[in-house]
């Protein structure tokens, strides 16, 4: 075939002693046939606790070219509706093993039992079955260990994974139980997670390891099947089980091989110390603990959960070496510069909480998956957006950035709106690399640090910075010079003088600067009425509001809110 074709095989059971053979020659024949196949199941005797939709949401992908449904495997009612809905609306073909009542009358679906589904299979795929050559059946999972040597062996397995004291360790220990035992065997296994693998909330991205290759680190989403996985310079069987605690689907692992094996107990109980382990190291940690250890690899950010310098490094590798990707990427390089010097630990942790904060801020930028968030270093991050931008792009980018931040009261409180610092440039893939972007937006902002640190010299600039930080935080009071003077004992035109040398913009516009952010952050992150957002950011007349706004970004509420919204 021109085409490699995917077909996925479900099932609820990974290994069941009646199941085993049937499924093996399922597979002997996809081989024999050049399918790439891809059993989707749940390990043995966990049905009773697994949330069935979580399970099977890579049935219903886009990916796979037909669906094969061993029925007398499949367990639950909900399910079987659920797949015989997809396929009827999305036309895929599919081949129906034994009968049940729920998918009877399917226009697209061959019907067989088990004795000839491989003519069923082959029939679907128009494949030729003189091709087909049933291989011998071999056990390639711990087959060089005796009955007792498997025994010993995962009590020690059990051991192992107690003692891991991070999830580096678990990656490990991991490694460790498969390739430990002499000879490395023709497959590779892959761990897949979703982003926020400890919590019940699903984000739609996922990343993946190669346990084989330690340093092969790949994202993906999540109703897709991975390329990184499927990609193969020959037809493969991947295996899709499940990782779940309770109800709660964490990812999954992949067992990927070139020819059929026997599915044995060895690997399912290999599969649930997994499944344990990963659910024990989330029980070892609180909630606040949890906070610095999001991430399973030196590609993320462990406070942010953003990539980290290396997980930049590799997306751009990634961007380059991608022919089929835009030619542009548009950097911009956010820096929140600290002035403690001498840090002590609760310093410190005040520091990374803000960082955290501020990185929750930014994230709604991110609302497709045309590009990443980095942090690079303690203070520093990078969003990058692959793909030709308008020529308003970057400017409008930069407004939103602040926005976002300007109304994180904590950043303000902390550092204060004069603490925020944006570059940004285009570049394509000729001559770039992670290191050259980092220093080049990095020295298009050193002036202007520079500038700040010669500011906080200034013997007025922690009264006057208070006041400015009183202006963000509460932007809807309608801020009085006098009395601003009166309280810090400044006369009114050495108070004007100041903050227009400090902060390089006057008092007047700074509060004005303040109810813009506050009503673009409301425009862009709810659906409240624009009436509210003017009373809210001190204006009371809605007619000056609007056409103060429109002044000042030459967009009406209505029109910023239309371009620029953002869900949170």
């Amino acid at each position: 075939m021109e085409k490699v074709f995917n077909l996925a095989v479900v099932t609820s059971q990974l290994y069941n002693e009646n199941q085993s053979g049937l499924l093996n020659n399922i597979l002997n024949c996809c081989v024999g046939l050049g399918i790439n196949t891809s059993v989707i199941s749940n390990v043995y005797n966990f049905e009773s606790i697994v949330s069935e939709d979580e399970i099977y949401e890579l049935i219903l992908c886009e990916d796979l070219d037909a669906i094969a449904v061993i029925t007398a495997y499949l367990k639950y009612d909900g399910l079987k509706e659920a797949i015989k809905d997809h396929i009827l609306r999305s036309g895929k073909k599919a081949v129906i093993i034994g009968s049940d009542p729920v998918f009877e009358n399917i226009p697209n679906a061959v019907y067989s039992d088990e004795s000839n589904c491989t003519a069923a299979i082959a029939s679907l795929c128009e494949g030729n079955m003189d091709l087909y050559d049933k291989s011998e059946e071999s056990n390639l999972f711990f087959s060089s260990l005796s009955k007792w040597e498997r025994i010993e062996y995962f009590v020690q397995l059990e051991q192992y994974f107690m003692n891991c004291m991070s999830i580096e360790d678990f990656m490990r220990t991991m490694r460790g139980s498969i390739y430990q035992n002499g000879e490395e065997n023709d497959f590779d296994i892959f761990l897949c997670l979703y982003r926020e693998w400890w919590s019940s909330e699903k984000n739609p991205i996922m990343f993946g390891y190669n346990i084989k290759n330690e340093n092969e680190l790949f994202t993906f989403n999540a109703n897709t099947l991975p390329n990184k996985v499927t990609d193969s310079d020959k037809p493969c069987i991947c295996f899709y089980t499940p990782i779940f605690f309770s109800e709660n689907m964490s990812g999954y692992v992949v067992f990927r091989c070139s020819k059929p094996f026997f599915l044995s107990e060895d690997y399912c109980h290999w599969l649930k110390n997994i499944s344990f382990a990963l659910q024990f190291q989330k029980a070892r940690y609180d909630v606040s603990i949890m906070t610095d250890n999001k991430t399973i690899s030196k590609y993320y950010d462990k406070v942010t959960n953003f990539l980290s310098l290396e997980g930049l490094k590799f997306s751009i590798e990634n961007f380059i070496s991608d022919t089929e990707s835009s030619d542009c990427i548009y950097i911009f390089m956010i820096k929140i510069p600290f002035t403690d010097t001498g840090l002590q630990p609760e310093q410190i942790k005040e520091n990374m909480t803000l960082v955290s904060s501020v990185a929750k801020s930014i994230t709604p930028l991110m609302n497709d998956n045309t590009g990443f968030f980095s942090r690079v270093d303690e203070n520093t991050f990078i969003f990058a957006k692959i793909g030709q931008q308008s020529s308003e792009y970057p400017e409008n980018t930069v407004d939103l950035i602040k926005t976002l931040i300007m109304n994180n009261y904590s950043f303000i409180e902390k550092m204060g709106a004069e603490s925020l610092f944006i570059a940004h440039k285009q570049y394509c893939k000729d001559n770039i690399s992670a290191d050259s972007i980092i220093e080049e937006l990095s020295s298009m902002i050193a002036p202007s640090i520079k500038k700040l640190e010669e500011s906080i010299q200034n013997p007025k600039y922690s009264s006057i910075s208070k006041i400015r930080k009183r202006l963000y935080i509460n932007p809807e009071r309608n801020a009085d010079i006098d009395n601003v003077c009166k309280e810090l004992c400044l006369g009114v035109g050495y108070f004007r003088n100041q903050y227009k040398y400090i902060f390089e913009t006057s008092f007047h516009k700074d509060c004005l600067n303040a109810k813009m952010y506050l009503a673009k952050y409301l425009l862009v992150t709810t659906t409240t009425g624009i009436s509210y957002i003017s009373e809210k950011c001190g204006f009371n007349d809605e007619k000056y509001f609007i056409r103060l706004f429109k002044k000042n970004t030459s967009y009406s509420p209505v029109q910023y809110r239309e371009m620029f919204y953002i869900s949170q």
